[in-house]
């Protein structure tokens, strides 16, 4: 007869032998991609990001705020041919599990994947990376007549629901060095801190005329 600890023992290994790895290449043929860039997973599936080439990263986000990070994070990960670079997280649920790369402009340029997204509705993948895709940097003039012209912009921060999976990362000859955030179910949650830029433009606007001038040169500096 078989005791709990026994048999607890045997559901566990039975399921590990069920659980798969699945492999994301980041990089590929030196493009901003994840390839796959939409899977679906299992409770207990491995998910190997492969980096091989450039420099970029797998960072959890939410479908709010898909270039905003909230939840793990690779860091950044320099490849090439003849050093490849990995990191894996376990799927602890079958909530959807955004991710984005972390160099800059490359999630607004749609390097962005999914994993366990809905095929249907308002939160599919082809969704997620139209978002990311429509991310811009908020910027705002002010001008005063016969005052100053400032430029300020910022970056806002988003919280989100980040406990779909646990990481474990290894970079180089592929050793391992674990590395857990997030938790075993969907209810943890990070929140990134607002953060504001200000710059003056040390110029003084005489004229309505004047200030257009500075606002037209402001906008194509931003360009």
């Amino acid at each position: 007869m078989f005791s709990l600890t026994t048999l607890a023992g045997l559901l566990l290994a039975s399921s590990s032998a069920l659980a798969a790895t699945q492999t994301v290449v980041v990089g590929q043929n030196g493009t901003k991609t994840f390839t796959p860039n939409n899977i679906q997973a299992s409770i207990g599936d491995i998910i190997n990001f492969q980096f091989v080439a450039g420099n970029h990263t797998a960072t959890q986000s939410t479908f709010a705020a898909p270039c905003t990070a909230a939840g793990f994070k690779s860091g950044f990960k320099p490849a090439n041919a003849t050093n490849e670079a990995t990191f894996s997280i376990m799927v602890n649920s079958t909530d959807p599990i955004w991710v984005y790369c972390g160099q800059t402009g490359h999630c607004e340029a749609g390097m962005v994947m999914a994993i366990n997204a809905a095929t249907t509705g308002n939160k599919t993948f082809d969704a997620f990376q139209a978002a990311a895709e429509g991310t811009t940097r908020r910027v705002t003039l002010d001008f005063w007549i016969s005052g100053t012209a400032t430029s300020s912009g910022a970056a806002s921060g988003a919280s989100g629901t980040s406990g779909a999976a646990s990481a474990t990362a290894s970079s180089g000859s592929k050793a391992s060095a674990k590395a857990s955030s997030g938790s075993s179910s969907a209810s943890g949650s990070s929140s990134a801190a607002s953060s504001t830029a200000s710059s003056g433009a040390g110029m003084t606007v005489l004229s309505p005329t004047a200030g257009a001038i500075v606002f037209a040169a402001a906008m194509a500096a931003l360009m």
